[in-house]
């Protein structure tokens, strides 16, 4: 029997993680930093230096790091924050300048691994989560889960119509073309407009800048809401713990985004149906030339064998085309007979 119940126990590999997974994960510091001490020799492992790529199993193995037993990792933990302006999104800061954990008590700011999940510029305000959960982390900036960010922004003036159709198509910013948003008008006074915008892409000062190629520059920004979970009735600098059904809401796949986006897609107009550009699509350095327009694009993405042919430069066809048989039974030009000698005293057998 004991035989037989250790072929079905998984092996050690499988129950063990990354050493600079398992000292993140105690909120020590973060993982880039773990990989840092493991390149300097400052990790060992049951007596012995560990190297980047190392795994262990806190529950089996001894692990030092600067000759300190490792602490258990901590309970995972994620906060809803009011951001407000003029609080940096950023665990500390060099100047001095007020962070977004200066808002928690003292017992929270360190030792359990509370950092910001994405960022919020310091002009802005509105939600933002707090988290040492390193998977959640993970799905809601890696730029592949594509998670929906709501925003509430005022502008000066009042945009056109065609100029708000712009900012929905995308403007190229530094050479590189931006996704397509939904974006609705709320409110327009003598002086300014409230837009709500909704966005899968979060590149740096993104709103701003778009408004103000448009002409109309930000005058307020205030993130309302992150995927499903909504910033509600919290208030400004407050903040809250999530509740397992949003903490769950967070980790499931968006409808509207179940995979990771395929970059043969251009724009993502055809995982975005509602956020298709019209045409013809935006150029973009490395796909104008191999995708048309939606409205001339082939139902199927493959090209043809005819449409490879005939994309096949003119140099490296054949000038002369292949006989079509060489069999002795089939009829075959005069040329190309057994009795007929070539050029250089050659002949074609059968």
């Amino acid at each position: 029997m004991a035989p037989a119940f250790r072929a079905l126990m998984p092996p050690p590999a499988l129950l063990s993680e990354r050493l600079q997974k398992l000292i993140a994960a105690t909120g020590l510091c973060s993982r880039r930093r773990a990989e840092d001490l493991l390149r300097a020799g400052r990790v060992r492992v049951n007596g012995r230096p560990a190297s980047l790529g190392d795994r262990a199993d806190p529950d089996r193995d001894r692990i030092l790091v600067d000759g300190r037993p490792l602490r258990p990792a901590n309970a995972s933990l994620t906060l809803l924050l009011h951001k407000p302006v003029g609080v940096l999104s950023s665990c500390r800061d060099p100047q001095g300048r007020p962070t977004v954990l200066d808002l928690l008590p003292e017992a929270m700011r360190q030792g359990i691994g509370l950092h910001p999940v994405g960022r919020l510029d310091g002009d802005s305000r509105g939600a933002l989560l707090l988290s040492n959960d390193g998977r959640l982390t993970l799905r809601l900036t890696h730029p592949r889960y594509g998670h929906a960010k709501t925003y509430r922004v005022r502008v000066a003036g009042q945009p056109r119509a065609d100029v708000l159709e712009a900012w929905r198509r995308g403007l190229p910013l530094d050479g590189v073309p931006s996704q397509p948003v939904r974006l609705r008008q709320l409110h327009q006074g003598p002086q300014d407009t409230w837009l709500e915008l909704v966005m899968r892409e979060g590149r740096n000062r993104q709103i701003r800048r778009t408004a103000a190629l448009l002409g109309h520059p930000v005058r307020d920004l205030q993130r309302t809401a992150i995927g499903p979970l909504g910033l509600g009735d919290l208030p400004e600098g407050a903040w809250r713990p999530l509740r397992p059904a949003e903490l769950e809401a967070l980790l499931r796949p968006d409808p509207l985004h179940p995979h990771p986006p395929d970059p043969a897609l251009p724009n993502h107009e055809l995982r975005y149906p509602e956020l298709r550009y019209p045409d013809p699509p935006h150029p973009h350095p490395f796909n104008q030339d191999r995708w048309p327009a939606a409205s001339a694009r082939p139902s199927s993405a493959r090209p043809t064998s005819a449409q490879r042919t005939s994309a096949r430069p003119t140099s490296a066809r054949r000038n002369s085309p292949r006989p079509t048989s060489l069999r002795p039974d089939s009829p075959q030009p005069d040329s190309l007979r057994p009795d007929s000698p070539r050029p250089d005293s050659r002949h074609i057998g059968p």
